[in-house]
């Protein structure tokens, strides 16, 4: 795992522990610097398929000049797999430069959007330029008609979206030049309604008390604050405050993560070389549930991924009736026998970076 953003440690900075930050944030920058600058390719044994944005899905996909255009003309989304068309061996490969979107999915479970990526088989890229990015976010969310002016007062303004979503704790501008910050309300169970920590009934206004900071308030019922809300399809409106105007039109791009999940690897399975950005929960997930071993995640960037809400909770620092909100996620969730994430670029994701958790008998 490398850092993100790295900062420079002054010339003035004698103490020993400043030296040795300074070791490690250079040592970051090369790291950082050496995985840009390498592009390894996928070695395939079976069948080539190839994907393209100039692609076509109504062709064979069995060379660049004939290639797909969609990840759904390779890969299910919904468990069980029906499709028979990828074989052990073979290699889905993403035209470097281009851009693919995992839509939000109505139906319940923190997987559901996500694309399977069967056993045997590597996602990986071709071609030159950037890395392929897989993205999770909703492309309406830069059209300004997409936010309506909610609260101005004094220089304040406070945008609300015209479609109800999913939770999401970032919006990120300008592939994360800029990014927004999540005020998350409390729960009262007295007033059946979101609140402060302290149990006063929670007024946006009041909450967003610093540009670029937002809230998502999802329409829940009392009984549902203590649920997996995770793994539901819960939805509410998110207000973004941000002063200088509609957002859509003061950033080149705004990112607001719908998408709880990018991929599943099966057995065997192995997605390398790509650009894993804006996922509510994890970008990718290597699970040993039904016996799944052997998943690998090579060379891939992961960014602005997790920290979606799991549910409230009673705390003893806050009052009986005012429960917090807990979240989860992260950039990779591994599992497991067998499985290995090397070289990737993990930056900006929380709360947690990198999921190691043991969900079988006999872990290796």
């Amino acid at each position: 795992m490398l850092l993100g953003a790295i900062p420079q440690a002054s010339a003035e900075d004698a103490h020993p522990r400043f030296a040795m930050e300074s070791d490690i944030l250079t040592a970051a920058k090369t790291r950082q610097d050496a995985f840009y600058a390498t592009r390894p390719k996928a070695e395939a044994a079976g069948t080539v398929y190839y994907i393209s944005n100039n692609g076509d899905d109504n062709r064979d996909g069995l060379s660049p000049e004939t290639a797909w255009a969609s990840l759904g003309r390779a890969f299910e989304t919904h468990w069980p797999l029906t499709r028979d068309l990828l074989q052990p061996g073979d290699t889905v490969l993403l035209e470097s430069g281009g851009t693919w979107h995992v839509s939000p999915d109505a139906i319940e479970g923190v997987t559901s959007d996500a694309y399977n990526i069967p056993a045997g088989i590597t996602l990986g890229s071709y071609g030159d330029g950037p890395r392929p990015v897989i993205r999770g976010d909703i492309p309406q969310a830069n059209d300004p008609s997409f936010w309506t002016l909610y609260h101005e007062e004094e220089g304040v303004r406070i945008w609300a979206t015209s479609e109800k979503l999913q939770d999401t704790n970032v919006i990120i501008f300008d592939s994360g030049k800029e990014y927004a910050e999540e005020i998350m309300p409390h729960w009262s169970t007295s007033l059946q309604d979101y609140c402060d920590a302290d149990g006063r009934p929670f007024d946006i206004a009041t909450m967003l008390s610093k540009n670029l900071t937002f809230c998502v308030l999802l329409e829940l019922e009392d009984h549902e604050a203590g649920n997996d809300l995770s793994n539901s399809v819960q939805v509410g409106t998110i207000y973004l405050r941000c002063d200088e105007g509609n957002p859509a039109t003061i950033y080149e791009e705004v990112a607001i993560p719908q998408a709880q999940t990018g991929f599943i690897l099966h057995t065997n399975a192995t997605i390398a070389d790509l650009d894993l950005r804006y996922f509510t929960c994890i970008a990718a997930t290597l699970d040993g549930y039904d016996g799944h071993t052997g998943q690998a995640v090579y060379h891939c960037e992961v960014s602005w991924s997790g920290g979606l809400l799991h549910n409230y909770q009673p705390r003893e620092e806050l009052p009986a009736d005012v429960w917090s909100p807990y979240c989860a996620g992260g950039a990779l969730q591994v599992s497991g026998s067998g499985n290995a994430v090397k070289d990737c670029y993990i930056h900006h994701c929380g709360p947690m970076t990198l999921i190691c958790t043991i969900h079988v008998d006999e872990p290796g």
